[in-house]
């Protein structure tokens, strides 16, 4: 069972739940909730992948794995007969923070690099950029 707890009431409703459970032995793990990635930040950055796509003429899926590769911390994974593989992690394990960060770094690298001014949500146009790239993402 998962218990979320955000409220004190949620930790008390969590304490009964543990109280009444019968007298067998249970594991029991807590861990810190961390916030993902929210969906306008997903959306912001599947918009910025497509303004990049337009103006590079580089496929969007390419784009993705190019700024993972880059950007995104890697995990090791311990194969078979010991080898172990190197691989990032996916943009849906980033808390918000984490995700804010990479946009930037992204941001960053498109202007420096590319020429590409990406729009942020708070600028003048960015509805227009918006409804531009609305059915490429």
């Amino acid at each position: 069972m998962l218990l979320k707890i955000r409220t004190e009431r949620d930790k008390q409703t969590a304490v009964d739940y543990i109280n009444k459970l019968p007298d067998k032995p249970y594991d029991v793990s807590i861990k810190l909730h961390k916030q993902t990635r929210t969906c306008p930040q997903n959306r912001l950055y599947w918009m910025w992948i497509n303004a990049i796509s337009k103006d590079t003429g580089n496929e969007p899926d390419d784009l993705h794995d190019y700024f993972g590769s880059k950007y995104l911390p890697k995990i090791a994974v311990k194969m078979f007969g010991g080898d172990i593989l190197d691989k990032n992690i996916s943009t849906t394990q980033l808390n918000t923070a984490e995700f804010t960060a990479y946009l930037e770094k992204i941001q960053i690298f498109a202007s420096a690099e590319l020429g590409i001014i990406l729009p942020n949500p708070d600028d003048k146009y960015f509805e227009q950029m918006a409804d531009y790239y609305s059915d490429k993402f």
